[in-house]
């Protein structure tokens, strides 16, 4: 909802200073505006940027690398999603399966969700698993393959080598 109050403030905005500009100061309020929208994607409000030792999410989607440049944090979001411009994964989160070695199974009814430029559509979760691989210093880590089916015809996404870092829910405290 933020992001959506974001996005009509900006063309708002963007449609004033067009109107208020002359020809001349047309394009360069054009390229600001640019700046902008790009800045918003960049830095997704409500997200965390990932680094090498705090939030991470990184995947292999059909054979492609997919790392997140931003994350949202779980406990608000209910879910572990990484985000990278508009495109995201989405994984089911519950803090108390946050439990060294623990297996969750993926399908219909504990799915992932993913939204990708070049995988238009909707997606169902056929089978998968994420793992809790490490609990401590305030942080946990997992790792996940999943298999998704288009709703619209036979292809399939198959998400292999994932791997989250995640920070652990304040009552965990481990």
């Amino acid at each position: 909802m933020k992001q959506l109050s974001l996005s009509v403030a900006m063309v708002a905005v963007f449609a004033l200073l067009i109107n208020a500009c002359g020809n001349s100061d047309r394009s360069k309020a054009i390229a600001h505006a640019d700046q902008i929208k790009s800045a918003v994607k960049t830095n997704r409000p409500g997200t965390v940027a990932t680094t090498a030792s705090g939030y991470t999410m990184t995947a292999t989607l059909n054979g492609d690398h997919w790392e997140a440049s931003s994350m949202m944090p779980p406990e608000p979001a209910g879910r572990i999603v990484g985000h990278v411009a508009d495109e995201y994964m989405g994984l089911p989160y519950d803090n108390r399966d946050i439990v060294l070695g623990k297996k969750q199974e993926l399908g219909p009814d504990n799915a992932v969700d993913i939204n990708f430029e070049d995988l238009p559509g909707l997606w169902f979760t056929t089978t998968g698993q994420i793992e809790i691989t490490r609990v401590s210093d305030g942080w946990a880590e997992g790792k996940f393959s999943v298999t998704l089916k288009s709703a619209q015809d036979n292809k399939s996404v198959n998400i292999t080598d994932g791997f989250f870092r995640i920070p652990l829910p304040a009552e965990k405290g481990l």
